[in-house]
């Protein structure tokens, strides 16, 4: 049994591999897509781009974000305070000019 040399692919390389909708998605078409694992990108983390955890910090529930996520306790009330939590103040969402 002979080592098989796969090709490195960019994400984007990836993508257009897959048929587009006016394409027929057949099987021969999909045969040409390669593992997901086998992209250099799956190795990095997604960047986050937003300051979200400026703005949990700010409303006090980066702690109890990250808890939750952490052990998804039963029978917690985190969930439903959380809308509660998420909302501004009507002071805050006038500044906000919503």
């Amino acid at each position: 049994m002979g080592v098989r040399l796969v090709k490195q692919r960019t994400f984007q390389e990836v993508i257009n591999l897959i048929p587009s909708e006016k394409e027929e998605c057949s099987a021969a078409n999909l045969v040409q897509v390669p593992e997901i694992d086998l992209l250099a990108e799956i190795s990095q983390s997604p960047r986050n781009l937003s300051e979200v955890d400026a703005a949990l910090k700010a409303k006090q529930m980066k702690t109890g974000v990250d808890e939750y996520l952490k052990t998804r306790p039963q029978g917690t009330s985190f969930l439903t305070d959380l809308k509660q939590k998420l909302l501004l103040s009507p002071s805050e969402a006038a500044r906000a000019g919503t």
